[in-house]
């Protein structure tokens, strides 16, 4: 029985790692923000007092290549080198209708997905 439970757990290492091969580390979102806005309305203002931007901070540094989806819409990041923190700058068309829409990092070079967070529109 012990031999089976070693094997097993052996099995199940050597399947993780085949996965982190394949499919690469996952980066999880830890946070962001904002999480909701109203309709229309500018959040973290950028320079140029038009568009809006949004933070997210990683389990791990974002590597190249990463973009965020903003429900079906790709979103080009400025990553940190040094710190788990992504910013984006988010057009205003993207939040003129009410509705919850999901965002997730994704990098289609490696395979990296993140979780999905939840962004409001009120």
């Amino acid at each position: 029985m012990k031999k089976i439970l070693i094997l097993y757990f052996i099995y199940l290492l050597l399947t993780e790692i085949a996965i982190q091969k394949i499919y690469g580390p996952n980066i999880k979102i830890v946070t962001y923000g904002p999480k909701m806005t109203a309709v229309g309305e500018l959040f973290n203002n950028s320079e140029d007092q038009k568009h809006s931007s949004i933070w997210i901070t990683t389990s791990e540094i974002v590597s190249e290549g990463t973009h965020l989806l903003w429900g079906d819409r790709k979103i080009e990041l400025t990553i940190s080198e040094t710190t788990p923190l992504v910013t984006a700058t988010i057009d205003p068309d993207y939040y003129q209708k009410r509705g919850v829409y999901f965002l997730q990092l994704i990098n289609p070079e490696t395979n990296q997905k993140s979780n999905k967070v939840i962004f409001y529109v009120k």
